[in-house]
């Protein structure tokens, strides 16, 4: 079922025979032109948090990425990051890497670093990107959530203290590099 507006939408499905649901919600705001989340949930056997934040046309600002992952309790993977619209990483890093930093020096666990499998994570990823791979519930809860909690309370302080861009090839430039990063996700993602 969908129920779709300009700026709002929602979407469930459920397959009873393989006891596993997804629910879609999608939003927009006065600075983002979608926040779309994803959950899959398939009981304790595999469930998916995804998210991604597209700031409007007009400011130069990376995406937020999050994806969180647990497979049968044992075995968790988590990717938080501020995924950059510019070709160039010192144009990302230069602006929004810092405060970053700052929070992931904080957590040893998720500092780890993505295989090449599906991403090149010189493609579309920061180089202070929270990625952890573990088996110890326990990190979730030391670790996880609450550097989960700094880098989206830092991205939503970055974004409401951002100024609008006001030329238009530049604007031009932010939409094509959103749209590119979607193309390279939707190829890649093994889901």
């Amino acid at each position: 079922t969908s129920y779709p507006s300009s700026c709002y939408d929602f979407s469930y499905n459920e397959n009873l025979a393989k006891g596993a649901r997804i629910v879609n919600h999608a939003y927009c705001s006065d600075h983002f032109r979608k926040i779309r989340t994803t959950y899959y949930d398939a009981g304790r056997q595999c469930q998916v948090f995804n998210s991604l934040w597209y700031p409007r046309d007009g400011y130069n600002l990376p995406l937020l990425g999050v994806d969180l992952l647990a497979f049968n309790g044992k075995k968790y993977l988590t990717i938080v990051d501020y995924l950059p619209v510019r070709e160039r990483e010192e144009e990302h890093s230069s602006r929004y890497e810092d405060a970053m930093k700052e929070i992931r020096d904080d957590y040893p666990a998720l500092q780890g670093r993505m295989s090449q499998k599906f991403y090149d994570e010189n493609q579309f990823f920061s180089k202070q990107m929270l990625f952890a791979r573990f088996e110890d519930e326990s990190v979730v809860w030391e670790d996880l959530f609450p550097a989960f909690r700094k880098y989206v309370t830092a991205y939503a302080s970055i974004v409401m203290g951002a100024e609008e861009v006001n030329d238009g090839s530049e604007r031009e430039l932010l939409v094509r590099r959103q749209a590119e990063l979607d193309t390279y996700t939707a190829k890649r993602d093994p889901a």
